[in-house]
Parts: C-alpha cells; sequence; structure tokens
C-alpha cells in the first residue's frame, strides 16, 4: 500500500518521494497524535496506519513498519542506513 511521506523529515531523505508503496501487511500502530516522547511521525498509510518514525534529534533514529527486504526497489533504505554507519564510525575514529 502507498505511504504519505512528511516534507522535511529524516525519512524524506531517504525516500524517493512524497508518496511511495511499500508492502506491509500491518494494520495497528501508535497513535499519529500520540508517538511518544521526541519521536515524529514521518509516514502515513492514507488509511492511517502509521508506517515510518523518526526522533526529531538523533541524527538517525528511524523506525520502518514495513518490509524493504522484500523488494529490491527499496534498496535506498539500507544504503541510506549503511552511509549513516559509515559516518558515525568514520566520526567515532577522529
Amino acid at each position: 500500500h502507498d505511504v504519505l511521506i512528511k516534507p522535511g523529515t529524516k525519512a524524506a531523505e531517504i525516500f524517493p518521494a512524497e508518496r511511495v508503496s511499500v508492502p506491509s501487511r500491518h494494520h495497528q500502530s501508535i497513535e499519529p497524535e500520540k508517538p511518544g516522547a521526541g519521536i515524529i511521525v514521518s509516514g502515513i498509510s492514507p488509511c492511517g496506519v502509521v508506517e515510518v518514525i523518526e526522533h526529531e534529534t538523533h541524527p538517525y533514529y528511524i523506525g520502518y513498519q514495513t518490509h524493504p527486504e522484500l523488494v529490491e526497489d527499496m534498496n535506498y533504505i539500507f544504503k541510506a542506513y549503511a552511509e549513516k554507519v559509515y559516518a558515525y564510525q568514520n566520526q567515532k575514529a577522529i
């Protein structure tokens, strides 16, 4: 199903468009209006299921309620993660 990605978020830097199709079988999620302290809902399905969350200040705290491992055209998620891990490791080496 589709997920609407919130502009200006970390997710918007990763996903290729503001509306993406994702493999997901979920129908339950956190409450969009009360995601928790410091958490931003950055991706939501048209029916209101929260699909992507992130922390408002942590540089790469992001969670997906989807299955990107099931389709090749979502490899951009893994690439973004690997880039952040590499940047963190290089930062720690300094």
